[in-house]
């Protein structure tokens, strides 16, 4: 008798522990939404604010629509911003998507970007920053949690507060560049240096495009980021540029809420109760259905090469794209992916370079409009090493790769370096290739390269000039750094892909 209970026992207990692990998995695979909103407007005297308060709020309202746990804090104190810190700490996940969004002063200091509270100490840029939000640490707390993506949006980049305060001159305009973690994108109000108008209406100019874009069902978010940058760019006459930096490395729609039977009720009052949401496909706009490209003449391709290669030491625009149809000003082909037509284009084109391996890579002159030597050389010092061994970037490798409806090539890669002719495979990297208002992205993350006689961080960067679809050719100004114990090394050029 004792014995039977026993066996009952252990098998509702191995019942009621299935359905516990059946449970967990089940909430864990569930997309967790969280947003920390923030608007400060408060600013003492002329630094005050009209627009932040209500950029905020409005945030805060439709992502609370889309199913989101907003966080709202507005006019924040320093005495605040451990609690928004602590908020990141425990309430993201691994498959948590977050969006963190700021309305605000934001200065950079010595290269470091800081989002300033209402009543920040002005009298010495030490203190600013001792008061201030660190961007970094929110960007430290990301790589820590690993969520499943988190958006970065940061409209903080109204003219410097502190600028005519000569005790504060190590402040400088706008916010400066980083280097995202994995899975993570930052969205600036405007590019990195420039400064954003606070706006004459209820929102700022960038928050208001946003959400004009936000409202809109079924846009991956990588869509909402460029028709938001193009909006803005045009609105204002190309006096504010948003930027955008880092890789989202899967297809979101933030117009798609997740919907699971624990709340599934709940979440239905919330659909019902947003009449603005819909999933109806987003209709072409009569200006975009009559959108005609004009092509550039060879004189005009080869006027814009020679001024590529006059101007390699500033931040280059993409300067133009080609396909089997023609070139293009990258400017105006980029807004002709609004259309179904030339968007299936662009991923018919994009599948041919996720079918390539191991793309060749030359050194190459825009002036002479061809190859000038083999693939470019990388300087690694090594102090101790009795010889000097000669290094070559030979590309990447791509191992997985898919495309994204809204044309985005999104994939992991082995940077490749050859010693010699011995082929030296680093670790894998994730990396996309996206298209924004002014330029192509091709973004890869860094990586750790064992082979190098030292183990070696490295990070390779593109800034890339022009795109040829119909050739198979990619031509970017190229720049290679690797750091590790005792060693150092760096490189660029202008390289061409060829995949």
């Amino acid at each position: 008798m004792v014995k039977a209970y026993r066996n009952r026992f252990v098998c509702y207990l191995l019942a009621a522990l299935t359905m516990l692990a059946q449970a967990t998995c089940f909430a864990q695979a569930a997309e967790d939404r969280v947003a920390v909103i923030i608007g400060n407007s408060s600013y003492p005297k002329q630094a005050a604010l009209k627009n932040p308060i209500n950029d905020a709020n409005a945030i805060s309202k439709q992502l609370k629509q889309l199913g989101f746990e907003t966080n709202l804090f507005l006019d924040v104190k320093s005495q605040d911003l451990n609690n928004i810190r602590q908020i990141i700490e425990k309430r993201v996940r691994r498959n948590t998507v977050l969006f963190f969004y700021y309305a605000g002063h934001g200065v950079q200091i010595d290269g470091r970007n800081y989002l300033i509270p209402i009543d920040t100490r002005t009298a010495s840029s030490d203190l600013i920053a001792e008061d201030a939000l660190y961007l970094g640490d929110i960007l430290a707390a990301i790589e820590k949690k690993r969520p499943k993506l988190a958006a970065v949006i940061l409209d903080a980049c109204r003219d410097d507060p502190f600028k005519n305060d000569t005790k504060a001159s190590s402040t400088s305009k706008g916010l400066a560049r980083v280097d995202p973690p994995s899975s993570t994108v930052i969205f600036y109000a405007t590019r990195p240096g420039g400064t954003a108008a606070d706006g004459d209406g209820d929102n700022g100019l960038f928050t208001k495009s946003l959400l004009d874009e936000i409202n809109k069902p079924d846009q991956p978010i990588e869509v909402i980021f460029r028709k938001t940058s193009t909006k803005v760019f045009d609105v204002s006459k190309s006096e504010q540029e948003p930027w955008v930096e880092g890789v989202i490395r899967q297809e979101f729609l933030i117009s798609k809420i997740p919907v699971t039977p624990a709340i599934e009720q709940a979440q239905e009052t919330k659909i019902s109760s947003a009449s603005e949401i819909s999933t109806t496909p987003p209709s072409i706009t009569q200006d975009e259905a009559k959108f005609i490209l004009s092509a550039l003449s060879t004189d005009e391709v080869s006027t814009r090469l020679r001024s590529l290669s006059k101007s390699l030491s500033q931040d280059t625009k993409t300067s133009f794209i080609c396909d089997d149809k023609g070139c293009y000003d990258y400017g105006q082909w980029v807004k002709s992916l609004n259309t179904q037509e030339n968007l299936d284009r662009l991923i018919s084109q994009l599948k041919q370079l996720s079918n390539s391996k191991l793309p060749s890579v030359c050194v190459f002159s825009l002036a002479e409009n061809k190859c000038i030597g083999p693939a470019p050389k990388l300087t690694i010092v090594y102090p101790l090493a009795p010889f000097q061994p000669s290094f070559y970037f030979k590309g990447y490798e791509f191992l997985e790769s898919k495309i994204t409806p809204s044309g985005s090539f999104i994939f992991d890669a082995k940077h490749v370096v050859n010693r010699g002719d011995t082929r030296l495979d680093c670790l894998n990297s994730s990396g996309a290739m996206t298209f924004s208002n002014e330029k192509v992205n091709f973004d890869v993350s860094r990586d750790t390269c064992f082979n190098l006689l030292v183990p070696g961080s490295s990070k390779n960067t593109f800034q890339v000039l022009y795109v040829d679809f119909n050739k198979k050719e990619i031509v970017a100004k190229w720049e290679y750094n690797i750091f590790s114990f005792l060693t150092l090394g760096g490189a660029s050029a202008v390289i061409k892909m060829t995949y």
